[in-house]
């Protein structure tokens, strides 16, 4: 659908389209060139990147993305001139590189499947993901290219967990929630390469953690709520 507020600006664009998890604070869609870029399928093995201008005859199929099991989670990023998309599907899922054309969308990796927890940040060239609950904690860094994906080892003393904040500052470093043995809750900081964890403010003592938020970033620091 597309409105302006008004009755008569208010019409269907498309159907037979379904999304899941579109309730959760990250960017399900991404305005790219004029167009405005999300993830959908047809049926569970029949899911695309979509594209719209605003009209019908505008919103059109951009590449298939070859899932079998339907869309959990579709998380949007701006990457350079280009966008990544990272999904989680109910078997299995990856993350796609688009300059918005068929030719230019390829899958870049595989997985997460399955998982209860999906984030995705771009920091300066490098894409870092943030997965959970099939195993362990997953966290890793790519390079944009495909097999260029790689686990980030954490220190032995330091656990994630799900959290509202995971966000980049600027293009130098990850922020995000951590717990540590020590500090108990934490917000912690990665560099962009994915090779040094450190905690910079330690929040509270509970072993799980409590719940940091992100709330906005207005200039050259982010700000946070935390329960």
């Amino acid at each position: 659908w597309r409105s302006d507020g008004t009755v008569p600006g208010t019409f269907r664009l498309s159907a037979g389209d379904f999304i899941m998890g579109t309730a959760i604070p990250h960017p399900i869609s991404i305005l790219h060139k004029g167009n405005v870029y999300f993830a959908a399928c047809r049926t569970q093995d029949d899911c695309s990147l979509h594209a719209t201008d605003g009209t019908i005859a505008g919103t059109t199929i951009v590449a298939p993305l070859g899932l079998t099991s339907g869309i959990m989670k579709a998380w949007f990023e701006r990457y350079g001139d280009e966008f990544v998309v990272g999904i989680a599907g109910a078997y299995l899922g990856g993350i796609w590189r688009s300059d918005g054309t068929a030719a230019g969308t390829h899958r870049i990796a595989f997985g997460p499947s399955n998982y209860e927890y999906f984030k995705m940040a771009v920091v300066g060239d490098r894409i870092h993901v943030y997965a959970c609950c099939d195993y362990l904690w997953d966290f890793q860094v790519s390079d944009g290219t495909e097999g260029g994906m790689r686990r980030v080892p954490l220190p032995p003393d330091l656990v994630t967990f799900d959290t509202g904040l995971f966000t980049n500052l600027d293009d130098d470093a990850l922020i995000f929630g951590c717990s540590t043995a020590g500090a108990g809750t934490s917000i912690c900081a990665i560099d962009r390469e994915g090779t040094g964890t450190t905690p910079i403010a330690a929040i509270g003592s509970t072993g799980r953690g409590a719940s940091i938020e992100f709330l906005g970033r207005p200039s050259d620091a982010i700000y946070v709520i935390v329960d």
